[in-house]
């Protein structure tokens, strides 16, 4: 009788899964209708894009509401409600392009969002139109490009910026003085970070006032070398925006992705917008997963004070099955079939699979990928993704052993990891433009690729030089190298680049190679010399792509890219290999067929989080967003003898919760009692990790179907301590905890043991 109210209550409070067709127009009232009208006499392409949408999508695009935050789920099409929006405020409201700031995290979602905008428009652009359309870091460089001081020179005059690799030389100085540990020096970068926004900083700061300190040294070493840094840019764009009169300020503001923003980014997006100005923001609070580097995790309820914005919610997912969604939704610790709608069709069970260790998964990965890829393969549909690095490090060699080929890193490389274009862009930026002397004589006297000693200019000549009115730094500088003819000679051409190279040519690239004459630089005769010239060139690639649209000099495209952060970039793998990512890389990307290694406990969370409330949940996002990457098939794996310090030999506490209808256990019980059972083929479900007979198989009398558990048996749990067993059937054991509350676990994978075994 117990059971089967309980299975009733489970069965009102959890639903079943449910299918809803797709919507194919949307319906709208006689005043929408007349608006649809009139966008579509002006662009019948972007009125035809408009009906197609879904009633939620067509909602936030077209509310007139001020302020509006959007909550978009995910699969369920933010990118193209923001494109949408754009073009709405463009076409219907009258509001032009470049009155609007739409700002993002990345430069792939900045380059897409403009592509998108582009496509839909009947009429041509040019890089005026999207001054504001960029990174947080890239619009703040604009403003203060663009809106000169009351000197009449602009804001990054005589300025240079301070990337990280110089900001570590910095702080490493000051450290050094201080007589710091390495290990501090090392965790004092991200402790300046995190006090900069305004958050804790780690618990390897020895006492915050020492930190206090070393950021007002860090502050004043800077200033005295004429460099900012990246957030430096953000503060004095918001500082010079709260000077600027209203009208050059933009009257729409858009956000992509706000559950990732700082409290840094907030202040120079509430900067930004003249008093009336409108606000349109999309995001996941689900998927906010920066916290360890200072994001709030979830402005929405403070923009939502700020600005008096009203909500919506996106409700439809087009990516995934229902079984992933769910199953993701579960993970995250949601009621499931809350107003989330899966628009997609059928779709096999989630399977939660056991292997003794890395090694042995590998082995088995190896056939499942070569069965999922097709013929002719298509690996780029296929990513195995994992919570730390080292765990990919291992399975990479034994996919790679079994003649499975990998993608390549997915993450952008940073400018520590190519130096040779990083000294480029610096001297390209400083030499045409008016930058300080001192700046170029540090980027040509000091790092792997130097072209002076630094006795060649004393600081004297250079103090001098920065005091005369000078067109280029480097045109004086050339002049003082006559004992080193091969750098006079690239100062000279650095010095008037701009004017012998113009940027409207198509192979600017190549022009800019063969004017600077670079490779005597690079160091021919160094095994490194093949990998930095592809660097250089990538660099000059995009400075030249950069070109065409934005129409900018050479210098300027230059110090554009180093006001960037490369490292928050994630590139998309290459198609032809298996994409091996971690959960935090694989945000933003989506494939066909999903498999996550190694998810224990102690790994998902990881057992530093145990303790941390914020760092827990942010784990449990974490593998949220690695969940819900999948669209037609997830696999999750668990290790018995996992490699990884400080996991657990038990699956992450937060699959034990997987609702049984999505989700299928595999483990070595599974497959023991599927070889004793006749009728049921045990290949099947080793190659395709689902079988139709599983529930049959967990009727049957096998080890795994015994019911061990009776109702009001007292039981143990290593984390959850004594509980007491409160209903157990086919496949599940449920426990209440007291204070812990109850919780269930899967037959097959049972962490609990009986109160008398002590």
């Amino acid at each position: 009788m117990l059971k089967q109210l309980r299975k009733e209550i489970l069965a009102a409070r959890d639903g079943k899964i449910t299918e809803t067709a797709p919507t194919s127009a949307t319906v709208v009232n006689d005043d929408e209708q007349a608006t649809l009208n009139r966008v579509g006499a002006s662009n019948p392409r972007f009125a035809a894009s408009l009906r197609a949408l879904d009633p939620s999508q067509f909602a936030a695009v077209t509310s007139p509401s001020r302020a509006l935050l959007v909550h978009a789920a995910v699969g369920s099409g933010k990118t193209a409600v923001l494109a949408h929006r754009v073009l709405w405020l463009r076409e219907a409201r009258g509001v032009p392009l470049g009155a609007m700031a739409a700002l993002t995290f990345t430069q792939q979602a900045a380059q897409e969002l403009i592509g998108r905008v582009q496509g839909l428009l009947e009429t041509t652009t040019t890089a005026d139109h999207f001054r504001y359309f960029g990174t947080f870091h890239g619009v703040a460089r604009g403003v203060l490009a663009r809106q000169a001081a009351p000197s009449g020179a602009t804001a990054l005059a005589g300025l240079t910026i301070c990337d990280e690799p110089t900001a570590r030389e910095v702080l490493a100085k000051l450290c050094s003085a201080r007589g710091w540990a390495k290990r501090r020096t090392a965790a004092s970068m991200g402790d300046l970070a995190k006090l900069r926004r305004s958050a804790a900083p780690s618990e390897t700061s020895v006492d915050l006032s020492d930190i206090t300190r070393l950021y007002a040294d860090f502050q004043s070493a800077k200033a005295a070398r004429g460099l900012v840094d990246f957030d430096d840019l953000m503060e004095m764009a918001a500082q010079r925006c709260l000077q600027t009169p209203e009208q050059d300020l933009p009257n729409w503001v858009l956000v992509d992705e706000l559950q990732d923003s700082d409290p840094l980014e907030l202040r120079f997006l509430a900067a930004l917008r003249r008093p009336d100005a409108g606000l349109f923001a999309v995001g996941d609070a689900e998927q906010a997963i920066y916290g360890w580097r200072g994001s709030v995790g979830d402005p929405f309820a403070t923009l939502g004070q700020q600005w008096s914005a009203t909500a919506l919610h996106l409700g439809c997912n087009y990516r995934s099955t229902p079984q992933i969604g769910l199953a993701a939704r579960a993970v995250a610790g949601h009621q499931r079939g809350a107003g989330v709608n899966y628009l997609r069709g059928g779709g096999a069970s989630v399977v939660v699979r056991q292997h003794v260790h890395t090694q042995m998964e590998g082995l088995y990965l190896i056939k499942r990928i070569h069965e999922l890829s097709g013929d002719p393969p298509n690996y780029g549909s296929i990513a195995v993704l994992a919570r730390t690095r080292d765990q990919l490090s291992s399975l990479r060699t034994v996919l790679t052993d079994g003649g499975v080929p990998c993608a390549s890193i997915s993450r952008t490389e940073v400018w520590a990891d190519r130096p040779a274009a990083h000294w480029l862009l610096k001297l390209l930026h400083q030499s045409a433009l008016g930058e300080s002397a001192s700046n170029l004589k540090a980027t040509l006297t000091t790092g792997p690729y130097r072209l002076l000693p630094a006795s060649a200019l004393p600081a004297a000549t250079v103090r001098r030089l920065g005091n005369q009115p000078a067109s280029s730094p480097a045109a004086h500088l050339a002049g003082l190298t006559s004992a080193h003819p091969t750098v006079q000679q690239l100062l000279t051409r650095l010095a008037n680049v701009d004017l012998t190279v113009p940027t409207a040519s198509k192979d600017g690239a190549q022009r800019l190679w063969n004017e600077l004459g670079l490779v005597p630089h690079l160091h021919p005769s160094h095994r490194l010399h093949r990998r930095d010239v592809k660097h250089v060139r990538a660099a000059l690639a995009q400075l030249a792509a950069a070109a065409v649209a934005q129409g900018e000099s050479w210098s300027q495209l230059a110090g554009q890219t180093l006001c960037e952060r490369p490292q928050d970039e994630m590139q998309a793998p290459s198609a032809t290999g298996v994409a091996l990512l971690t959960f935090h890389a694989a945000k933003g990307l989506e494939f066909t067929n999903v498999f996550i290694s190694g998810c224990n406990q102690g790994i998902c969370p990881l057992a530093k989080a145990w303790s941390d409330r914020s760092q827990w949940l942010e784990e449990r996002r974490l593998l949220y967003v690695a969940m819900t990457r999948a669209r037609d098939t997830l696999e999750i794996s668990w290790h018995t003898q996992p490699a990884v310090r400080g996991a657990m030999a038990m699956p992450s506490e937060w699959l034990l919760g997987l609702p049984s209808d999505v989700s299928q256990w595999l483990d070595q019980t599974t497959l023991i009692a599927a070889a004793r059972a006749p009728d049921v083929a045990s290949s099947d479900l080793l190659s395709t990790g689902r079988s139709d007979s599983a529930p049959e198989m967990r009727n049957r009398p096998t080890e795994s179907s015994a019911r061990p558990w009776s109702v009001g048996q007292v039981v143990r749990h290593s984390k959850y301590g004594a509980g007491t067993v409160t209903a157990c059937d086919d496949a599940q054991v449920h426990v209440h905890f007291g204070k812990m509350g109850e919780r269930s676990f899967s037959l097959l994978l049972c962490p609990l043991r009986a109160a008398t075994d002590g």
